[in-house]
């Protein structure tokens, strides 16, 4: 664990102390537990929604959904409170996945997916325009992926 972190309380009345590398969040949109999220700005407030590789989430050529971290929690539109996990060196950084996976993906790379928001596919989209190539982590087990942040590639066809 790191040397520093900030307090949360927690649904039993219990203070929890969060790794630096963990993230408060408002839901802008329905997230579920594992969703990879994309964390932004609203009014002030730093929020959260599903990441996604789409073309139809980037304005004026600037990918707008790339994935930044995933949710440890689920949590309906308007929840005040979410907690992201980001990349930590010091973490296994672990994420379930409910993409199938089958056991000769074990050890490949995985990508945030342009057909399902919050999810992963084994295959980078590579296609149409302005949809993202985003490396999001490796394969451990057929519902497990090590989460590593790669950097958002924007596709020019």
């Amino acid at each position: 664990m790191s040397s520093g972190g900030i307090i949360i309380l927690r649904a039993d009345g219990r203070q929890e102390i969060q790794p630096d590398s963990i993230t408060l969040a408002q839901a802008t949109e329905p997230i579920l537990q594992g969703d990879l999220v994309n964390t932004y700005p609203s009014g002030g407030v730093r929020s959260v929604r599903k990441a996604s590789a789409n073309a139809i989430y980037t304005i004026l050529g600037i990918p707008t959904r790339t994935a930044n971290g995933f949710a440890m929690d689920a949590a309906p539109t308007g929840t005040e409170v979410i907690r992201i996990q980001e990349p930590d060196a010091e973490n296994s950084n672990a994420k379930s996945t409910s993409n199938p996976l089958v056991i000769i993906d074990i050890g490949m790379p995985v990508y945030l997916s342009e057909i399902t928001p919050g999810e992963v596919t084994v295959i980078s989209p590579t296609g149409v325009q302005d949809e993202v190539s985003q490396p999001v982590g490796i394969v451990d087990d057929i519902t497990t992926i090590s989460w590593q942040r790669g950097i958002p590639i924007k596709i020019n066809v």
